[in-house]
């Protein structure tokens, strides 16, 4: 009996064993289908981008630069486009800042010592007060612009003093008309010019990529979103119609579209729908939804315009069904007459899985013989930039050394423009000269001709956080901008992550670099751009792609909403000139150090900065803007993303300030802010991060108080 007991003892501890391991097999195997059923979400592998040599990122050797010498390598392009009418050209003495003076020395910057433990959320307390639950964020001073004193009334139910804290409004107003492209600028109804202040959204924090799903969809969270994205300065929003608003257009149910176009409006946004983002083949049926979107909203100023496709590849180019008789350049065997067989008719049917299924052997074959001579471009492009300094792929294309591709590069051309004519043609049949772009994240296909057709066009761009890297993305602007030079160019998809996927990067890191492209675009007369993303996600499985937004997990702001805020409210304010950097460098190919100046603005990112108008000093290095809307005795707005001490003198940036006039200096939550008086016409205070603080004139003579404000 006992051998039995043992026995049966034994049987039971080995049947327990198997069914833990099975438990662990079960579980690690939904966990695994978990992770691969989460949205796939962008820059999806594009981190990697950081080691392409299509970037050019092997051209920056930061050996033999450091803090220690004091060296640095300049970001910046070497050559620059002619700038509209107005804008800062380089050289130009009107905006030349006074030199720089760091720790007693003149004209030598510090290198950024970004502090890695930055707070995960250092704006939970603004002022010693909570921060307000979204959509607030923190409530924007409206700086005064004439003719702007009436957005007032279109915010529910606030009317303040302009002298005193505003709602977030957006300096360009409610939509009105439609925006349109003149020459190498984008203008309004009015014909005033039309920055691009865009943010990309794909839903709530919890619903990224699923937010038009029957038991997704919440008006009220996009109304919050949306109120947060005009907090930020931003007029413009990029949405995408994915499968689920496929099928609502196509049964020809309106609802969440119209409410998404009330919102953008409400919040005084417009929207650039992009077609497309779920797998078609056919041509024709893209084409379907592309006529009643533009035919239900031809007459909507909510609509800024439609991107035919988001990050369209050359397989999928060559490979759509295109309508009867449309057949593109590269569905024929034309190139392999050219350069010749790459792949034959017979391995073609051997390797039939190379190639979609529903393509017949011949196109099949046509398709793996394209995409083998693509390879090879691509390789031969790859090849020279690596031995060619600071060059990229834009690069490669204006080189003698691209002649032996040129039929195909004609072919490709052709084959893109058959593209563009059928389905912006679609779109012009109900709403004609309304913006269309394409959202390519391939430089080479950016640069095909067949994109001067467009209203403006747009590159995608995510380096990862070098130096060297964001001097690609720059360098490539440039090219786009000089080769279109009567287009207006976007940056249609850029920002930078706060994790790697295994380490975290400090938020006043990425804050330094997402400005730094916005203050480029503007200050060189682009488009503007459309940052990824509004909102940190927390259903994805990679925490690359997670962490993209100006806001956290918790939609609370990060240092580059308030940052990026300054940038895009100068650049949005009526009859503000350009500027440029006087330096945007690197000491160490990961941290990046500038300054950047406008007849009417200073934004740098360094811990101290010194001339005439403004003494600024920092506990760390970290984003911080003056900026100063009006002439004569006007308003000061002050920013910074970390304490700081600031001084200003009044008098030196209002050269008509009265002597014995005292400002006022209130936060954006129109709390009254303590200040130094120092002699006639400076102040010094000190400020919190994230607080926009408005320096502005008060009619009391300074003896009749005691100096500081109340």
């Amino acid at each position: 009996m006992v051998p039995n007991r043992r026995g049966s003892l034994h049987s039971r501890r080995i049947l327990a064993l198997a069914s833990l391991l099975i438990c662990c097999l079960l579980i690690s195997g939904l966990v695994a289908w978990n992770l691969s059923a989460a949205p796939k979400l962008k820059p999806a592998g594009e981190y990697q981008a950081s080691l392409s040599p299509y970037d050019y990122n092997a051209a920056y050797n930061f050996d033999s630069f450091s803090t220690k010498t004091g060296n640095s390598q300049s970001l910046l392009p070497a050559t620059y486009p002619s700038l509209p009418s107005g804008k800062l050209v380089s050289g130009d003495s009107r905006f030349a800042p006074t030199p720089i003076v760091v720790n007693g020395s003149q004209n030598q910057a510090s290198a950024p010592g970004y502090n890695a433990a930055v707070p995960e959320n250092p704006y939970t307390l603004l002022n010693g007060q909570v921060l307000p639950p979204t959509p607030g964020i923190a409530q924007v001073i409206q700086p005064e612009v004439s003719g702007n004193k009436n957005l007032n009334s279109l915010q529910a139910g606030k009317s303040q003093d302009l002298k005193n804290s505003q709602p977030p409004v957006n300096l360009s107003g409610p939509p009105v008309g439609r925006v349109m492209a003149r020459g190498n600028q984008l203008i309004d109804a009015r014909g005033v010019p039309y920055f691009v202040a865009g943010i990309n959204y794909e839903g709530h924090t919890d619903r990224a990529w699923l937010m038009w799903q029957n038991d997704k969809w919440d008006p009220k969270l996009i109304d919050q979103n949306f109120g947060q994205a005009e907090a930020g300065g931003y007029n413009s929003v990029r949405i995408f119609v994915q499968t689920q608003l496929r099928d609502d257009i196509r049964a020809n149910y309106w609802e969440k579209f119209d409410k998404i176009a009330e919102l953008a409006e409400k919040h005084n946004l417009r929207l650039l729908v992009t077609f497309g983002d779920y797998y078609e083949n056919d041509l024709n049926k893209l084409i379907e939804i592309d006529s009643a979107v533009a035919r239900h909203f031809a007459n909507s100023s909510a609509i800024l315009g439609y991107d035919l496709r988001n990050e369209p590849q050359f397989g999928e180019l060559i490979s759509l069904i295109y309508p009867a008789g449309q057949q593109p350049p590269l569905q024929t065997d034309a190139m392999i007459k050219v350069y010749g067989e790459r792949i034959s008719q017979a391995d073609s049917d051997r390797q039939r899985g190379n190639a979609p299924g529903y393509l017949n052997s011949r196109q099949a074959y046509i398709y793996q013989n394209m995409i083998h001579l693509y390879q090879e471009f691509q390789n031969d492009m790859g090849s020279w930039v690596l031995q060619t300094e600071r060059a990229s792929a834009m690069d490669y294309l204006d080189s003698p050394a691209s002649a032996k591709w040129k039929p195909f590069i004609d072919a490709l051309n052709g084959t893109i423009q058959k593209y563009i004519d059928l389905r912006q043609g679609a779109i012009f049949q109900y709403d004609p000269g309304r913006l269309v772009t394409i959202g390519w994240n391939r430089p080479d296909l950016a640069r095909m001709p067949a994109n001067h057709s467009l209203g403006f066009i747009s590159l995608h761009r995510f380096p990862g956080d070098s130096a060297g890297g964001l001097a690609g993305t720059l360098s490539m602007l440039n090219n786009l901008k000089n080769y279109y030079n009567d287009k207006p160019v976007a940056l249609e998809e850029f920002g930078y992550s706060n994790s790697d996927g295994k380490n975290s990067i400090p938020l006043l890191k990425t804050a330094s670099y997402e400005t730094a492209i916005w203050l480029f675009l503007y200050g060189r007369g682009y488009a503007g751009g459309f940052k990824w993303m509004l909102n940190n996600f927390t259903i994805g499985a990679n925490p690359y792609e997670n962490n993209f937004g100006v806001t956290d997990d918790n939609t609370q702001p990060k240092p580059a909403f308030f940052a990026a805020r300054s940038a895009l409210r100068l650049a949005n304010s009526t009859g503000m000139s350009g500027g440029d950097f006087s330096r945007l460098e690197s000491f160490d190919g990961r941290t990046i150090s500038y300054n950047w100046a406008g007849s009417n603005a200073l934004f740098g990112n360094s811990q101290q900065f010194r001339d005439a108008r403004l003494q600024l000093t920092q506990s760390d290095a970290g984003p911080w803007s003056v900026w100063w809307p009006n002439t004569g005795e006007g308003q000061v707005l002050i920013n910074t993303t970390i304490p700081a001490q600031v001084v200003l003198d009044l008098k030196v940036i209002f050269p008509d300030w009265k002597t014995g006039m005292r400002p006022n200096i209130v936060s954006d939550n129109g709390a009254p802010v303590n200040f130094e008086p120092r002699g006639d016409s400076s102040i010094a205070f000190n400020t919190q991060p994230g607080v926009l603080y408005s320096v502005k004139t008060a009619a009391q003579p300074a003896e009749s108080s005691a100096g500081n404000n109340p």
